[in-house]
């Protein structure tokens, strides 16, 4: 039996790429969490990334990030999407 996933990426024009910073938090309850970023005018955004770019961010939880990204926003919110939809990360670093 072969099983096949396949997924569309989402197109990231530069209209839609912008840098937000903010801070790293872990949202949900055990083993069901997820990682998302609070900036300081209170938008949250779930983070979308590479399994190796998420294990990265989780270790700078609660440190000042700034990420380059793109975002997205479903027509209804899902279960571990938060109120300001997806920021699918390009690049990222820790601020001061």
């Amino acid at each position: 039996m072969e099983v096949f996933f396949a997924y569309s990426k989402p197109s990231l024009s530069d209209d839609n790429i912008d840098i937000v910073t903010g801070y790293i938090k872990v949202y949900g309850n055990e083993p069901f969490t997820f990682i998302g970023l609070e900036t300081e005018n209170e938008k949250q955004y779930s983070i979308k990334a590479s399994d190796e770019v998420l294990i990265e961010l989780r270790k700078a939880q609660g440190k000042k990030i700034e990420i380059k990204g793109a975002f997205e926003k479903s027509g209804k919110l899902s279960i571990n999407e938060l109120k300001d939809g997806y920021l699918i990360v390009l690049e990222w670093k820790v601020v001061k």
